[in-house]
């Protein structure tokens, strides 16, 4: 044993060894073994150095448990005070979850937790790292302009339901009436707008077909935009919740360890004063 670290760890502890206990003993049985012996002795007498050993290796090892109860009350401390994330984040940093006993169900609920959040940033990240096209493909981000089918069907339905229409009203000599003329002139309307309808659809899919990588680039910006706002909720929403849960369960531990050490202390110096 160094009797120098030995007595720097006893001032350090703030210890006064009373007159005549186990921890005065122990000093003054160290002071006679600052240098090894190399007298040969009796079995009696070596069975005696060896008791005498063990005893002082037992009041060594409640010193270093002395020690540790020291340095890991501040710990606990600043856990149970912590009030922030920043301040839990500290506890953390100093050893807290390694002090402390977490019981099980808390653990599987942050384990929940941080399943969850590595779930959606795996798919967050897949989302962002995936191709325009197969993004495309597979979410269905843009559709090419069905207006020119569906505006050349109308016109030509107009247009053939006006042809019938002049054929019939011929037939029964009814072309100078003035439902005749008002009933042509409106589907004369109808088909000159349906010819406008298809000739804007047609400019609008010739224009998609022509800029169609923008087109996708720029909706799967936008895509990964939206999943990105609801990551970024979700993770903040995990955040928080875990930081509660953190914040009162390891605020709990940290005092039932208190109360622990303290009682674990008491019982240690109460055994070096008897």
């Amino acid at each position: 044993m160094n009797q120098k670290a030995v007595y720097n760890l006893i001032e350090s502890l703030d210890l006064k060894p009373a007159i005549g206990s186990k921890l005065a003993i122990f000093c003054n049985s160290l002071e006679k073994q600052t240098t090894k012996s190399n007298d040969t002795s009796t079995t009696s007498d070596r069975s005696n150095t060896k008791l005498m050993n063990d005893t002082d290796q037992g009041i060594l090892d409640c010193l270093k448990r002395l020690q540790v109860i020291k340095l890991t009350r501040p710990i606990l401390n600043l856990c149970i005070q912590s009030q922030t994330r920043s301040e839990l984040n500290q506890a953390k940093n100093a050893g807290i979850e390694t002090v402390i006993d977490i019981p099980d169900p808390v653990f599987k609920k942050l384990n929940s937790l941080d399943a969850t959040y590595e779930e959606y940033l795996r798919e967050f990240t897949d989302i962002k790292e995936a191709d325009a096209e197969e993004l495309n493909k597979k979410f269905n981000l843009v559709t090419p302009p069905h207006g020119p089918e569906l505006s050349l069907v109308l016109t030509l339905v107009v247009a053939a339901f006006t042809i019938l229409a002049f054929i019939m009203v011929k037939a029964e000599g009814m072309m100078d009436s003035a439902e005749a003329y008002w009933g042509f002139f409106i589907a004369g309307i109808l088909i000159l707008f349906g010819i406008n309808a298809v000739a804007i659809n047609l400019i609008k899919l010739l224009k998609f077909k022509k800029n169609r990588a923008s087109i996708i680039a720029d909706a799967k910006r936008k895509y990964v935009e939206t999943a990105e706002s609801k990551y970024l909720k979700l993770k903040q929403k995990i955040e928080e919740e875990g930081f509660q849960i953190q914040n009162i369960e390891y605020s709990k531990a940290a005092v039932l360890k208190l109360e622990e050490i303290d009682q674990e202390e008491r019982e240690i110096l109460k055994r070096l004063n008897s």
